[in-house]
């Protein structure tokens, strides 16, 4: 799920990147595709930025997950794996 969430969101992310470029790339002078690029990369860089920090903000809401890769809604249930180590951090 995880892979196909990525495919798809990478699929996307090209597509909006080549609806910028190609959407504002209205001449065929140079300084057009110079400041087509310039737009389309810095969407690129905005989103990479929103992408890093949603990733720290959910990480810090992070639901315990149990060594053994099994994922709890609280309590202190053990995970019934081998090791029976409490949830990894």
């Amino acid at each position: 799920m995880l892979v196909t969430t990525q495919q798809i969101a990478g699929a996307i992310g090209v597509a909006l990147s080549g609806v910028i470029f190609f959407g504002l790339l209205h001449r065929a002078d140079p300084s057009s595709y110079a400041g087509s690029f310039a737009v389309a990369l810095g969407f690129n860089v905005v989103v990479f930025l929103v992408t890093a920090l949603m990733v720290q903000v959910l990480r810090e809401y992070e639901v315990g997950v149990w060594s053994c890769g099994v994922t709890s809604l609280g309590g202190g249930e053990s995970c019934g794996c081998a090791s029976g180590r409490s949830p990894s951090r």
